[in-house]
């Protein structure tokens, strides 16, 4: 598993390839990568989401 490590390979392709050789038969590459989409309707819903449905659920799911 990595979480926002892949946008540091030097050569994403070379570096997800030799993830793939070394997991066991059977395994799996779980990936979590983010970016912000520029782009007219994905930027103000992606903003959207992010700064009002993503609090919203964090609050009723995971209170302390």
């Amino acid at each position: 598993m990595v979480a926002f490590g892949v946008r540091n390979f030097s050569d994403p392709l070379k570096g997800l390839t030799e993830m793939y050789r070394v997991i066991c038969n059977n395994g799996m590459i779980m990936v979590l990568e983010f970016s912000k989409p520029s782009g007219f309707p994905f930027k103000p819903l992606y903003n959207f989401y992010f700064r009002n449905i993503l609090p919203l659920l964090g609050k009723t799911f995971f209170k302390r």
